[in-house]
């Protein structure tokens, strides 16, 4: 006895398509599949209130990462449908950067001064995030340069915070 298949070939071609550009879109995914995740205790905060905006850092990998001297974190504004780098909010002067090793499985907290949504450094309500300078390896030579090693800016971001009146 045969059986009549119910999906034609080109159904299963267009479900195969859609699927891989759901997918491909990060629609279909919960996770951006990356392995260090940087992330604040909430995500909205309220400039009257003055609340402390917290970061941290995990690294979920197999592998050390590098950052410079915990400090090196600086904050972007979502203005226009771009990110745009706001720089860091604190000053350090005087100390000289150094490598710091993240090994896997370790958690840590930017060695910088705290940041409150009511701080001055903040423009205005919006979107922003926080960007890390994270690094795979220590080297530094002439061959190979550290933003070689910068990882993809996808790994070195947290998620997205909005500040509120």
């Amino acid at each position: 006895m045969r059986h009549n298949c119910c999906f034609k070939p080109g159904f299963i071609l267009l479900a195969t398509l859609t699927l891989l550009v759901l997918s491909g879109c990060g629609i279909l995914s919960s996770d951006s599949g990356t392995e260090i995740h940087i992330k604040t205790d909430l995500e909205q905060y309220s400039i009257s209130d003055d609340q402390l905006i917290s970061v941290e850092m995990m690294n979920n990998s197999q592998q050390s990462i590098f950052t410079l001297s915990l400090r090196n974190v600086n904050l972007e504004m979502l203005m226009g449908g771009k990110w745009e780098d706001l720089g860091q909010w604190y000053l350090t002067p005087g100390i000289p950067a150094q490598f710091v090793e993240v090994k896997p499985g370790v958690e840590i907290s930017p060695a910088t001064p705290k940041l409150t949504s009511a701080n001055d450094f903040l423009p205005e309500t919006g979107l922003y995030r926080f960007k890390f300078s994270l690094y795979a390896s220590k080297s530094n030579t002439e061959e190979f340069s550290y933003a070689d090693n910068l990882l993809p800016l996808n790994d070195r971001v947290s998620n997205t915070i909005k500040i509120v009146d």
